[in-house]
């Protein structure tokens, strides 16, 4: 991987309900396993995504807000404070070229910027995106010399194209990063780890305990899953991510009224499809990460605010 532990973290979602990714990057946070300078919600809306409302995304703030609140009850420490990410997705220019794109810019743009900068190519900020590859994209577009100083940790696309969920809800924006930025793309579903909702009662008793077994996500045929977290589990434990193929822009596909990219093997590309991972590693470092002690040794006694980077 193009990154490691020392690598100055931005993580980006939707909802934060759909998972437990949200819960463990504030865990590796807290830990220090991570460096995390900031949390953003981002996606693309109605009407051209027809699952999220704009009503949708200002619920998906409010909760991302409580989760950091409970972590920050429940003993975490250096959790900053959830910011907006891009509300909408990028409008291909008439020129199809990335350089006309206008930028959406936001606060969580203008954050990836701002880190992106003080980072270097050996020691880039990493953005974990676990939603639309919009807040990297729009950041690229407000400064493009920012691009060999950040990698993109996507949970998103297939092994040949781009047209997930994810990639579907902001074509132009994968087309950008995939061109434009250094891209580590990790397939869903493949090597995720296995969380199932019965064991969270393992968990210490906190707050953020009873949050995670609230969401009450489905299980997958007794096997549950944290299926956002591994672009987070590549950055700890480098013994993750098995094998790798470059890939670069070969295309365009139409899914569902929307252009997104197709990928085409180039040993030179600048951009990465993970394509065999250790699930046991995942599933391992996550429940080392939400059981260890030091995530949650900040106590009652410091205040909340001391916290935020």
């Amino acid at each position: 991987m193009p990154y490691d532990r020392r690598s100055p973290v931005i993580y980006v979602k939707d909802w934060p309900r759909n998972c437990y990714t949200d819960d463990y990057a504030m865990a590796l946070a807290s830990s220090g396993r991570i460096q995390l300078v900031g949390i953003a919600t981002a996606s693309s809306v109605a009407p051209y995504n027809g699952f999220v409302s704009s009503d949708d995304y200002e619920r998906f703030v409010v909760e991302r807000s409580r989760s950091v609140k409970l972590a920050r009850t429940s003993g975490l420490c250096n959790v900053p404070d959830p910011i907006r990410g891009p509300t909408g997705h990028l409008e291909k220019p008439a020129s199809r070229r990335i350089e006309d794109t206008t930028p959406l810019d936001s606060e969580g743009t203008r954050l990836v910027v701002d880190f992106a900068r003080r980072a270097t190519d050996r020691n880039p900020l990493v953005v974990a995106a676990c939603t639309g590859l919009t807040i990297a994209a729009d950041a690229y577009l407000l400064d493009p010399g920012i691009a060999d100083r950040m990698v993109v940790a996507w949970l998103g696309g297939h092994e040949h194209d781009m047209a997930d969920y994810d990639g579907w809800s902001d074509g132009w924006a994968a087309y950008i990063a995939l061109c434009r930025l250094r891209l580590v793309q990790f397939p869903p579903f493949r090597c995720d780890p296995r969380v199932p909702p019965a064991r969270l009662w393992e968990l210490p008793a906190t707050p953020l305990r009873d949050w995670m077994i609230g969401k009450e996500l489905p299980d997958d045929q007794g096997y549950g899953r944290d299926a956002d977290a591994p672009p987070l589990v590549s950055i700890v434990r480098p013994d993750y991510v098995l094998r790798t193929k470059r890939v670069s822009f070969g295309g365009w596909a139409l899914k569902a009224g929307h252009e997104v990219p197709v990928l085409k093997a180039d040993p030179g590309g600048s951009a990465q499809v993970v394509t065999c991972a250790d699930k046991r590693v995942a599933t391992d470092d996550w429940w080392t990460a939400m059981k260890d002690p030091r995530t949650y040794s900040y106590g009652e006694a410091q205040s909340p605010s001391s916290t935020r980077t």
